[in-house]
């Protein structure tokens, strides 16, 4: 039985480990398309300002997307 489990979990694991890779490439894309249209994006995004914008924005987002969702 190893030897058929062994290739199906080392595919979950590839799909899975290929699944982080493009989120991250997304991510990385839309920050720098931001940072495209404004120049003072970045020094924004790095301020204390921007950092706790970001962070009130995903909470905002997490809340309302379980509250959604269920």
């Amino acid at each position: 039985w190893k030897e058929k489990i062994v290739p199906a979990y080392a595919f979950i694991i590839l799909k899975n480990s290929l699944l982080i890779l493009v989120i991250l490439l997304a991510a990385i894309l839309v920050f720098f398309s931001f940072s495209l249209l404004s120049n003072r994006f970045i020094t924004f995004f790095l301020s204390v300002m921007g950092i706790l914008e970001s962070i009130v924005i995903a909470f905002v987002y997490l809340k309302l997307r379980n509250l959604l969702v269920k």
